[in-house]
């Protein structure tokens, strides 16, 4: 059995590391060596957080969309020129490469960068969706999306960065998680890459790393996310759910919490003084038996060691005395 094996059995019999805020843990088994179970593993791989969610793309499709038209009509700002050009050096461009950096990355910096290179290379080479014409073997074209452009990138951040600011709850903060956010919105823009494994083909979500680098490297359109926010946000109307839940919240807050709901904290025990030590007093072991008579050396061994200890005692009591 080799190294990852045995570390492998031997976390998977430990508990859930995860800790929330009350102070509750998770009694769920370890993923293979991670420190958490499948289910905080999962989220904090997906959104950057052991309590983050990934946001749906309902979220942020409707300002997506205005988002797009606010920099198509004003393609000229310089804000939106320099965003532009950033995402076509940083995003764009390095997918259009034909061949990865490396052949066999090596040191974890070179499979950062090979990774980020496959996720950016699928969005500028997307595979077309194909569908089964009835023939046995041959499939049709349904549809071939295009390549992924600047002004779809930068509008799908503002989309998200929009979304964050009106719905906080959204997000568990604005640091790792709102990176990740950033990045798996870009990253969903075309399909996931696909693998074909005795004939069921499954997708493959894009890792951690790649993640978390494509989010870093999007954080840097933060000023210009926050500028067309603040243009976009006043044309922004509630809909009529939304209104009724806002009034309800301001109108009406939440109600306490019962008995059975409210966090236990156990009360601190009461110090207990410390007990005198018991003082052990010999008695008198009284006459000494006879061999002849008992016949047993045991019974003279422990009556020779009782009367020392009385002895003792009555040599301890004529010094107190005197």
């Amino acid at each position: 059995m080799s190294t990852l094996q045995t570390r492998t059995i031997l976390n998977a019999r430990q508990p859930c590391d995860y800790r929330s805020k009350a102070g509750y843990g998770c009694t769920g088994k370890r993923k293979s060596v991670a420190r958490y179970c499948e289910f905080h593993w999962q989220n904090l791989t997906d959104s950057g957080h052991v309590d983050g969610k990934l946001i749906h793309r309902s979220a942020y499709r409707p300002l997506q969309a205005r988002a797009a038209q606010y920099i198509n009509a004003h393609q000229d700002h310089p804000f939106i020129v320099k965003a532009l050009d950033y995402i076509r050096a940083e995003v764009v461009n390095p997918g259009r490469m034909p061949s990865p950096p490396y052949k066999k990355p090596r040191s974890l910096s070179q499979i950062i960068e090979q990774q980020t290179y496959l996720e950016v290379r699928r969005l500028q080479t997307p595979t077309p969706l194909l569908k089964g014409n009835g023939t046995a073997g041959e499939t049709v074209v349904v549809d071939r999306p295009d390549p992924v452009s600047a002004e779809e990138v930068l509008a799908v951040c503002v989309g998200v960065w929009l979304a964050v600011q009106l719905r906080p709850s959204l997000l568990v903060n604005d640091g790792e998680c709102l990176n990740f956010a950033l990045a798996n919105a870009v990253l969903g823009l075309r399909r996931y890459r696909c693998v074909v494994v005795n004939g069921e083909a499954s997708g493959r979500p894009p890792g951690t790393r790649a993640r978390r680098a494509i989010g870093e490297t999007l954080r840097h359109l933060s000023h210009t996310c926050q500028q067309v926010s603040e243009k976009l946000a006043p044309h922004i109307k509630e809909t009529p759910e939304q209104t009724l839940a806002r009034k309800a919240d301001e109108n009406q807050p939440l109600p306490e919490a019962e008995a059975d709901e409210r966090c236990y904290i156990p009360t601190s025990p009461k110090p207990i003084a410390p007990s005198k030590p018991a003082v052990f007093v010999p008695s008198d072991p009284g006459p000494r038996p006879i061999l002849r008579v008992s016949g047993d050396l045991a019974l003279i061994e422990a009556w020779n060691r009782r009367q020392k200890l009385w002895q003792n005692y009555l040599d301890t009591l004529t010094e107190k005395v005197s």
